[in-house]
Parts: structure tokens; sequence; C-alpha cells
């Protein structure tokens, strides 16, 4: 009998293993969240590209790129193995959107204070995690959001103020700030009126906007 048990336990781990799928097809909306967080693993490599590049320009330390290079890929196996479980369905928000940006945005406050030169070019990156929002954010979560990014960012010129003042423009950093800030302020509003369009109508969103101009 415990044969007969043991040889359908394995039988059954076989046949998961052959049935895999990354995105699972019995559950439409979890295999929708998979997808969408499979974008931002997109952005996440796109990401660790602009990385390497102002490594190999001299415009990048070497731990800065260590350290995405081991971040990047963790940080998306947990959050993998998190919607693989089932375990994002506790949350009051499954998709796990606000959580997966602040993380991104943590990430981006690791590799900006490695950046040097090349942190103004890599404020884009912030521009690229916030488009995520979109999917669910109302406008005041992207304002949540945005104040979580300029603090983090506030941050990072302040560290580096008291700690490397000789590799920064201090009055440079202090406007890009607070263009960011405006950016971001603006970014918020139209990303929360978005995505309250399609909320409202999901399936004619753009026709309703283009009456709406239209007229």
């Amino acid at each position: 009998m415990a044969t007969v048990n043991k040889q359908s336990g394995q039988q059954t781990f076989l046949q998961k293993v052959l049935h895999f799928s990354i995105i699972p097809k019995d559950d439409e909306k979890q295999a929708l969240r998979i997808r969408r967080f499979l974008m931002a693993f997109a952005g996440y490599a796109f990401c660790a590209v602009l990385v390497c590049i102002s490594y190999l320009s001299n415009i990048m330390e070497w731990w800065g790129l260590i350290g995405s290079l081991i971040l990047f890929p963790l940080i998306n196996i947990i959050l993998y193995v998190i919607f693989c479980t089932g375990l994002n369905l506790r949350m009051a928000d499954p998709s796990l959107t606000a959580i997966q940006m602040c993380v991104a945005i943590l990430m981006a406050m690791y590799v900006m204070y490695f950046a040097q030169e090349s942190r103004g070019v890599l404020l884009l990156i912030y521009v690229i995690i916030l488009l995520f929002g979109i999917f669910r954010l109302d406008i005041r979560s992207f304002l949540f959001v945005s104040v979580f990014t300029l603090v983090t960012y506030g941050i990072d010129i302040i560290l580096l103020y008291q700690l490397r003042s000789q590799d920064m423009n201090f009055t440079m950093e202090l406007l890009q700030l607070v263009v960011f800030a405006l950016v971001l302020i603006a970014f918020s509003i139209i990303g929360g009126y978005i995505n309250n369009v399609f909320l409202k109508y999901p399936r004619e969103g753009m026709a309703h906007e283009n009456k709406s101009v239209n007229c």
C-alpha cells in the first residue's frame, strides 16, 4: 500500500512538472497578474542594461553594477514565487502593484547612489516604474508612490552631500529634484485619470476618450 501511494505521489509530481506553465491557465485573473509581472521583469532587464552601459562608460561604480545584477533577479524570483503560490491573493491588492513599484523605487535609489554623473539620465528609470501604476493606481495611490519616490531620491542627495560632496553638484541635484517633483505630480494626476477611465469603461475606454476629444 505504501509503495502504491509513493508511486502515485511520484506520478502526480511528474504530471505537475510536465504541465508546468510560467503563466497559469486555470486562473485568468492570476494569469493577467503574472503577465504584468513579466512586463515589470522586462523593465528590470532594461534597467540592468542601462546600469551595465553606465559602468562601461565609467559613470557607474562597481558596487552599483554588482548590486543590481544580484538584487534584480533575486527580487523577481521572490515575487514570482509569491504569485505562483497564491500568497498574493491574501493581500488587499492581489496584483501587488504598489508594493512592486516601491521595491523597484528602492532599487533605483540604490543604483542612483553609485551613478555619479549619470544620475540625471537614470531618472528615466523612475518613469518606467511609474508607468506600471496605470494598471491599478488611482490618483491618491499615485501621489503616495510619488512622495515615496521623492523621499528616497532626497535621501540619496542627503547621503551624497554628507559622504561624497566632492562627487556631486549640489545645486544641480536640487534643481533636478524640483523638476522631478513637478513631473511626478503631473504623472500622478494623468496616470490616475487614465486608470479611472479604464475602470469605468474597461472595453470602450479609448473610444470614450476619443469622443471626449472630438466634443
